[in-house]
């Protein structure tokens, strides 16, 4: 109850709060459904699970993943790293997405609803990903500050005069 309290009471909008609940609540069904089969309808087909058996038969690879949507599920539902949630989560539903579209075209009401909810989320988070977008230098201790990743930008504000350094280094890292 507190939890929900928590929730209500931040400056989160509703879509966000919704999107990742139902995100999380998706995710965490489908995860212990592998393991306890607790809803009357199959979410995975039997081809599907050969296509994670990989010819092999084990069935490591499909329980590793559903490991992993529980947790997902449960960083979503409760708000812990969700942004690292929805990192994590992309190569999943591309996976999904795909899989439905080459061999089970029954799901893609689901993928589609998977893919809005992500896309909403992607969107209320998409200040914490803009550093992911743009150049990055790794300085490795090459520069007067301390060793750290830092957006070229930053390193041309920072160090104007020495901005050919910068240039030189950026064209040898796109050569080698």
């Amino acid at each position: 109850m507190q939890t929900l309290k928590k929730e209500i009471s931040r400056k989160d909008p509703a879509y966000a709060i919704t999107c990742r609940l139902l995100l999380g609540a998706i995710f965490l069904l489908a995860g212990f459904d592998n393991f306890f089969n607790f809803l009357p309808f199959d979410i995975m087909p039997t081809s599907a699970e050969t296509y994670f058996a990989g010819g092999t038969g084990s069935m490591a690879l499909l329980s590793t993943l559903k490991i992993t949507e529980i947790l997902i599920g449960l960083m979503f539902i409760f708000n812990f790293f969700a942004p690292l949630a929805l990192i994590i989560l992309m190569p999943i539903l591309v996976n999904i997405g795909i899989y439905s579209v080459f061999y089970n075209m029954e799901n893609l009401a689901m993928v589609a609803l998977l893919a809005v909810l992500a896309g909403s989320l992607f969107y209320f988070y998409r200040k914490l990903f803009v550093a992911f977008m743009k150049p990055q230098l790794y300085t490795n201790g090459m520069a007067e500050s301390s060793s750290e990743i830092l957006i070229l930008e930053e390193v041309e504000e920072k160090m104007p005069k020495k901005s050919g350094f910068v240039k030189q280094l950026i064209l040898e890292m796109k050569n080698s």
